[in-house]
């Protein structure tokens, strides 16, 4: 084919995209945000107690095997308690853990690699900034955590580091941020 006098002499490939892999369009990555709200018990905390259980962030990444880096992740707390927390992040489902909601973290040797690098983030009492509206958020910030997620999920937790005692179920919010490949 001649383009303004030249000769276009590229080979033409047939091979197409990877079957796990149709999506053409993005450069250097996409950002998305994940909401998850917790549901917790009404009962006070203790800490090491485990905060509404073991939740699954879907379609963290945008193919099963996929890499994301965990930008920052925001805690948002209706009740306004502003507890510390310890919040674990696992790149697939922690199976010889123990996750349950008002009961200690049991963090088994077999779950320690699916963690996240840098989980578990601790979220302090002073992270928090009040809003106008009521309630009170903390945000961790330039994470910068790249990982391989075994599907399209990660797996959060939170660990109690002091006594919350929350008055309504949907108290916490999690949002995280995260960069796709």
């Amino acid at each position: 084919m001649t383009r303004q006098g030249l000769v276009d002499s590229a080979p033409q490939s047939s091979a197409g995209l990877p079957a796990s892999e149709n999506y053409i369009g993005h450069v250097g990555g996409q950002g998305v945000t994940i909401d998850s709200a917790l549901t917790v018990t009404l009962p006070a905390y203790v800490a090491g107690d485990c905060v509404a259980g073991l939740t699954e962030l879907a379609n963290v990444a945008r193919v099963s095997g996929g890499h994301v880096i965990l930008q920052a992740l925001t805690l948002w707390d209706r009740d306004d308690q502003e507890e510390p927390f310890d919040v674990f992040l696992f790149k697939e489902q922690p199976t010889s853990s123990t996750f349950t909601d008002a009961n200690p973290v049991v963090l088994h040797a077999d779950d320690r690699d699916k963690q996240i690098p840098g989980s578990p983030f601790r979220i302090y009492a002073g992270d928090y900034i009040a809003a106008q509206s009521g309630g009170s958020g903390a945000t961790k910030r330039n994470i910068g955590a790249a990982v391989e997620v075994t599907a399209t999920s990660v797996w959060v937790a939170l660990q109690a580091v002091d006594t919350p005692d929350y008055t309504n179920t949907d108290a916490l919010t999690l949002m995280t941020d995260w960069l796709q490949d």
